[in-house]
């Protein structure tokens, strides 16, 4: 596992991913700092699949809850979501019911150990599978309200170097990036460290 400080400058077409990468800066965003209690965001990422990403990123939030953290752990692959998996529940609803506005957020947020609120990613939704801006931007909108509730935002993406994955990296304060002794684990990490750092 290899932890790198959030990336340099780079253009990103939301404005939502903007404002979160001047907030990791501690650049203006157009709010007063005083006003608004900011929470930190860690990317968990990983330039290949099946690495042990998302079992990281659970225990993480897990530590950081018994640490006395108000945690909020965010499913951010949009279609492979397996957290609810691993955490071995079953939401009502996810962030699918989101992006088609049939659910709030605040419907969708289900508490796991250690005072975790987690945010379930969808899977297998094919209508989402053209959406993955739309769920990116309704993410974004709501980082606002999720830095006034919670101390510790961890991000699960998805594995690879998507639109998805680059945003969520450039817009976090910290990223841990996962991978494994398979040569091809370690090609794909050192290819996605190459991109996102130049």
């Amino acid at each position: 596992m290899v932890v790198t400080e959030a990336m340099e400058e780079k253009p990103v077409t939301v404005d939502q991913a903007e404002s979160l990468r001047r907030q990791s800066h501690g650049e203006p965003t157009g709010h007063d700092p005083r006003q608004v209690r900011r929470a930190r965001k860690i990317a968990v990422t990983s330039g290949k699949g099946g690495v042990g990403k998302s079992n990281v990123s659970l225990n993480l939030a897990i530590a950081f809850g018994k640490l006395g953290q108000k945690v909020l752990l965010i499913d951010a692959d949009t279609n492979l979501a397996n957290i609810d998996i691993l955490l071995g529940v079953q939401p009502k609803h996810t962030l699918s019911d989101v992006v088609f506005g049939s659910a709030f957020f605040s419907d969708v947020i289900v508490r796991g150990p250690e005072g975790v609120q987690f945010l379930p990613g969808s899977s297998g939704v094919v209508e989402l599978l053209d959406q993955d801006v739309a769920a990116r931007e309704k993410l974004f909108e709501a980082f606002e309200d999720f830095d006034r509730n919670f101390d510790v935002i961890l991000i699960d993406t998805g594995a690879g170097l998507t639109n998805n994955v680059v945003d969520f990296v450039i817009g976090a304060d910290d990223v841990v990036l996962v991978t494994n002794s398979e040569p091809t684990s370690i090609t794909d990490a050192y290819a996605m460290v190459k991109v996102l750092t130049h």
